[in-house]
């Protein structure tokens, strides 16, 4: 389904919300989301590794990525680290993996851009008093271009 819709070419704005992912895998493929240029995601629990061919780019005028509740999303494309238009990424109470891999798109885009990055990323997570340490340790993530936010629910 989403190799039809990625190929619409007026298709601006993609908002998918509680999506099927049947092998828990999304491939980006070559010409698809021409031109997107906002991306949600929210509560596609099946979604587990999101990845894009190696030899293409991906979302040429995608200015706003949104990854909300995806708790179960271990990575996200290094790839999004090089589109020209990007100008954020939000990310909400998605799993540690997805924050540490934004964090590495910054530092590595960093070393290409210097302080002038192109993009920012806001990541807020939700959590309980049993996960004190890991929410200590993402916080310590926070830097330049890069900010993490607390939110406990007890």
């Amino acid at each position: 389904m989403l190799e039809k819709i990625g190929s619409l070419p007026l298709l601006e704005k993609f908002k998918m919300q509680g999506g099927c992912f049947g092998a828990g895998q999304w491939e980006i493929c070559d010409g698809q989301f021409p031109s997107l240029k906002y991306l949600g995601l929210s509560f596609c629990d099946s979604l587990r590794h999101w990845a894009a061919e190696e030899e293409i780019s991906i979302f040429p005028r995608l200015e706003k990525l949104h990854l909300s509740h995806l708790r179960g999303l271990e990575n996200i494309p290094y790839k999004i680290g090089y589109i020209s238009t990007l100008k954020s990424i939000q990310i909400e109470n998605c799993h540690e993996s997805v924050v540490i891999r934004a964090k590495e798109i910054v530092e590595e885009q960093m070393g290409f851009q210097g302080d002038d990055l192109s993009f920012n990323v806001y990541v807020e997570l939700w959590r309980t008093n049993e996960e004190e340490a890991v929410l200590k340790e993402l916080q310590s993530l926070s830097g330049p271009n890069f900010e993490v936010a607390v939110s406990k629910f007890f």
